[in-house]
């Protein structure tokens, strides 16, 4: 799918969509109101992708799609990048990983990526949660208040039988003090409500009760 066609996209709801066409569509995005939060002038700089994002999308890849991971990631060399003799040899292994269209992971981060995707499977709730719904699915929609093009990306779209989003979500600590720190830090309260907003709007208009939306509930799965 080109970019090109992704202007032309109307709301709804998108099973079909590579994250990196996802990328180029021009909506407002959670992770765009996070730069926005910050300044407005660091909003037009899109985010950098640095190794604990890469890391992320590896364990959700792993976690929720299964067989999508050894697509789209592969184990770096066992060595490290030390001597002139390493960095060559990570430096080929990577352009043939690029070639295939997979980003290389050294080989500690590929192990963890399994150890926190175990540990979520491992675990009853977490489990339970992750069982249905659709993954990776993109919403699209237009803001009532300000008409504005919106969009995002949810872990899990829920089923007819629950009205809950669920996010996966790494990080440095899973405590529930350490958790709410990573919270307020990232704002993780504006994900929550502006991914509810946007799956109740393309779900069929945002029909409210006692000002609330069909899918109200919103948990995050929080491995560290």
């Amino acid at each position: 799918m080109k970019a090109a066609i992704m202007t032309n996209l109307k709301s709804g709801i998108y099973p079909d969509i590579p994250f990196a066409e996802y990328l180029k569509i021009p909506a407002v995005s959670n992770s765009y109101l996070g730069r926005l939060d910050k300044c407005p002038a660091a909003a037009k700089i899109e985010r950098e992708d640095t190794p604990s994002l890469v890391f992320g999308r590896a364990v959700h890849a792993l976690a929720l799609e299964g067989e999508a991971f050894q697509a789209r990631f592969q184990r770096g060399p066992d060595c490290g990048k030390k001597n002139k003799e390493d960095r060559a040899l990570w430096a080929e292994v990577n352009s043939n990983a690029e070639k295939t269209g997979r980003t290389l992971l050294n080989a500690e981060d590929y192990d963890r990526v399994f150890a926190c995707a175990n540990a979520v499977k491992a675990h009853p709730v977490a489990a339970k949660l992750l069982a249905g719904g659709v993954r990776e699915q993109t919403l699209l929609w237009d803001d009532y208040d300000t008409g504005l093009s919106c969009k995002a990306r949810p872990d899990i779209v829920p089923d007819e039988k629950t009205s809950t989003l669920i996010d996966l979500k790494t990080t440095s600590d899973a405590s529930a003090k350490g958790f709410l720190r990573s919270i307020l830090k990232y704002g993780y309260a504006r994900q929550a409500a502006f991914y509810l907003d946007g799956l109740n709007w393309t779900c069929g208009g945002a029909v409210k009760v006692d000002g609330r939306g069909k899918y109200d509930h919103f948990i995050f799965i929080a491995v560290e």
